[in-house]
């Protein structure tokens, strides 16, 4: 009997109503009890004697309808009369099948029709339920009967029903009693294998004996008798269950069916119909929010927002639970006054809602959510269903936990793939050093890791950076200060039109001067005078305005909300800026990647590249670094050649790219060219290689200080953007890179004569 195969045809049961079974109980009590109850026993006995047909075998359910009162009579022996006057579902069937001969009051009301299958199953689980359930009361009678088995446990299973009161399902979980149930055999019955029905073997065991159809086929049994069914409404209890497994087992941020099951299995727990469930996100990965990358659909509050809108939105509703993060947000009416409260509400009365609720789902203390549910209705949550979806968020919290871990390993492994990742061409001497670390610990040494150290490699450094960015960062942050100041001066001179207040003509004034400083020129000392006027005086007293003046609170909201939440600054410009630094980046990022698949080929080296404002690389090549492949030096002059003209073609794309660019920048190329071979070793720190020696510093330090470096007696940066820098200490070094520069002049890839300055001594 496999309990996951339920396509093949059901099994056919031979049953029969009989009141044999229950008469033989009422012999025992009238033999062992002879007075007392066995004297009811007795009476009774005899007046069922005095009708045959009823202590025969019943095919005919109108033999039952004759004789109702005395049957009820009959039921009085099996629920005592206290249980019969109890708001309790039960009744009594023939065995294996929904006729029922008696039922309680709450049973013909919520299940009216004698012969109704109220076993109903509306799922596939469900009906695999029901089926289990009927094969382990045959199989548990089989088992005591004829092969002196008693299984232990009791026959359970659960269905759903409809409420068409509530249009919902409710869970019913059904358990027969079979005391009055007999069943024989037709045949002779085989000796069972001893590994079945060992000790401690329950009735839910019984599934997992798949051989028990062929050994006891079910059509050589006849079970005559009665069942008493009990049916105890679990709806809550089964959809809380059904929740749990619905989060534990898919992912319902990304699969609608998946989402769409568990916003009707919450309906089903919370018995409300009409719900709509939402659930918001706020993830952040290593203190980077990533909130704009996210799939908002689950998510009521924001799924119709376009995406400008639901950064500025999360804030809100991130801000509204601040304070009290244990809180939750009942609205019992979306209308004019809660959304000028709470303006992530206008989105969601656009698209109908009309009552809800927002609980704030947390890890430990920090926010990493929330769970919404509304509704079509106003008024249609309160308190009480409150306090019934409490019970989820736990489960909620866990969930989402998962989510945002999830991709907080995502984004953690990307980053160690493109950052910090062993490289192929050193990965055999990590390798090494870890089989000698682990051979030490086998033998009990004291283990410590070997040094990772690389002799007589040759350096290639390389820099492409953003010309001036430090000057064009000071302007894009003057010019939002100064837009910010002169919004404050706009709300304040407003302000001053309905309310007479003297510190407003005050304030006024000094922003008027801030803008006249910052104007001019950003000194550091005036820049942070301002910063802390924005961040403190300022914010404070525009708080306290939106309080005391309804006119102008709107404009002073999209002014919070337009700021940054942390440092009070507007940063429009500035992240125009940043984000031109960015996809500057990017691109030699990516094209440098690219690249280097094919310079790989030249020669294996190692090869790490760091991003600032641009991109400077390092690559060191020698046969310590490929002990497997002889080095020559034709490889190193490959790999400069290959490094000037990546340096070349990345920057003709940067130049075709300015024109796109949010805020137009430039870049200046730099190498440094180093004839001699040094050592290098790996930091575990800093998870990076560096030089390794005194002499070998030298190198580190020229790198350091050469790309801000002048012409000799001259003002004159060498860097310039539209040119490529190459600074080399000995002749030969000259002659080598001008037969690469001729080379890529006839690839037209440079154009011009290549010109020779000397540069000023560098510090030390």
């Amino acid at each position: 009997m496999d309990e996951h195969n339920y396509s093949k045809p059901p099994p056919v049961f031979r049953s029969r109503l009989s009141f044999q079974p229950l008469i033989r109980a009422w012999k025992e009590i009238i033999r062992d009890k002879p007075g007392g109850a066995g004297k009811t026993y007795n009476w009774l006995l005899k007046e069922v004697s005095k009708h045959p047909e009823l202590l025969e075998p019943i095919d005919d359910f109108k033999i039952l309808e004759k004789h109702h009162l005395l049957i009820d009579q009959i039921m009085e022996t099996v629920f005592p009369v206290p249980v019969l006057n109890e708001e309790k579902l039960f009744a009594v069937t023939e065995p294996f099948s929904y006729k029922t001969i008696f039922a309680s009051k709450l049973f013909k009301q919520i299940i009216p029709g004698q012969n109704e299958n109220y076993l109903r199953g509306t799922e596939e689980t469900i009906q695999r339920n029901i089926a289990s359930a009927k094969l382990n009361m045959a199989y548990k009678l089989i088992a005591d009967k004829f092969y002196n088995i008693n299984l232990s446990g009791n026959i359970k299973t659960i269905c759903s029903k409809p409420d068409p009161e509530q249009n919902l399902n409710r869970y019913l979980e059904t358990e027969f009693d079979t005391q009055f149930t007999d069943v024989t055999a037709s045949g002779e019955l085989p000796l069972l294998p001893e590994y079945l029905f060992k000790g401690g073997t329950t009735i839910n065991d019984i599934s997992f004996y798949q051989e028990l159809e062929q050994l006891l086929p079910l059509d050589q049994f006849i079970f005559e008798g009665i069942v008493i069914v009990y049916i105890r409404d679990i709806t809550e209890q089964e959809a809380f269950r059904v929740i749990g497994e619905i989060l534990e087992g898919h992912d319902l941020f990304t699969d609608t069916r998946v989402f769409t099951r568990l916003q009707q299995e919450i309906s089903y727990f919370l018995n409300k119909t009409g719900i709509q469930i939402g659930i918001t996100s706020f993830f952040n990965s290593n203190n980077h929010a990533a909130f704009e990358k996210l799939d908002h659909s689950a998510s009521i509050i924001l799924r119709s927002l376009p995406k400008e809108e639901k950064s500025a939105m999360c804030k809100q509703l991130k801000e509204t639970f601040k304070n009290n993060s244990s809180a939750s947000l009942l609205i019992p009416e979306i209308n004019e006054n809660a959304m000028s409260n709470y303006n992530f509400l206008k989105g969601i009365a656009r698209d109908g809602w009309a009552s809800g609720c927002i609980l704030p789902l947390h890890k430990q203390k920090e926010i990493i959510g929330c769970f919404e549910f509304f509704f079509k209705t106003s008024f249609a949550i309160d308190a009480f269903l409150l306090s019934k979806a409490r019970p989820l968020i736990k489960l909620l919290e866990n969930e989402l936990q998962k989510k945002i871990d999830h991709l907080e390993s995502e984004v953690n492994k990307i980053i160690k793939e493109q950052f910090t990742a062993v490289q192929s061409s050193v990965e055999w001497r990590f390798t090494e050093a870890a089989v000698q670390y682990l051979g030490k610990l086998q033998k009990g040494e004291e283990p410590k890791i070997e040094p990772i150290v690389f002799d007589n490699v040759y350096p290639l450094y390389g820099a492409i950076d953003i010309r001036n960015s430090s000057g064009e960062r000071n302007f894009a942050v003057q010019r939002d200060m100064l837009e910010q100041l002169q919004w404050i001066k706009k709300i304040l001179v407003n302000a001053g039109s309905y309310l007479s207040f003297p510190l407003l003509n005050e304030v006024e004034l000094r922003v008027e001067q801030y803008i006249n400083s910052v104007t001019n020129f950003l000194f550091t000392e005036d820049e942070q005078t301002v910063l802390s006027f924005l961040s403190g005086e300022a914010t404070e007293l525009l708080k306290h305005l939106q309080e005391m003046i309804p006119e102008i609170s709107e404009e002073i909201t999209n002014y919070f909300l337009t700021v940054d939440d942390k440092l009070h600054m507007l940063n429009s410009h500035r992240k125009k800026f940043e984000d031109s630094i960015t996809q500057i980046n990017n691109y030699i990022a990516r094209f440098l990647d690219r690249e280097q698949t094919d310079a790989q080929k030249i020669y294996p080296h190692y090869f790490e590249r760091f991003v600032t404002d641009g991109v400077d690389f390092n690559i060191y090549i020698g046969q310590s670094i490929t002990p497997g492949k002889k080095f020559n030096a034709v490889y190193l002059k490959n790999l400069k050649l290959w490094q000037l003209t990546a340096l070349v073609k990345a920057a003709q794309h940067i130049h075709r790219m300015e024109k796109e660019l949010p805020v137009a920048l430039q870049t200046t190329q730099l190498i440094l060219v180093h004839s001699k071979p040094i050592s290098i070793s790996f930091r575990t720190a800093e998870r990076k290689f560096d030089v390794d020696g005194v002499y070998n510093v030298r190198y580190e330090v020229m790198k350091k200080r050469i790309d801000k470096v002048h012409i000799k007696n001259s003002n004159e940066r060498l860097t310039k953007p539209g040119t490529i820098a190459i600074v080399y200490s000995h002749e030969k070094e000259a002659e080598e890179y001008l037969q690469y520069i001729n080379y890529l002049k006839k690839q037209h890839l440079l154009t011009d004569e290549a010109e020779r300055y000397d540069l000023e001594d560098l510090q030390g």
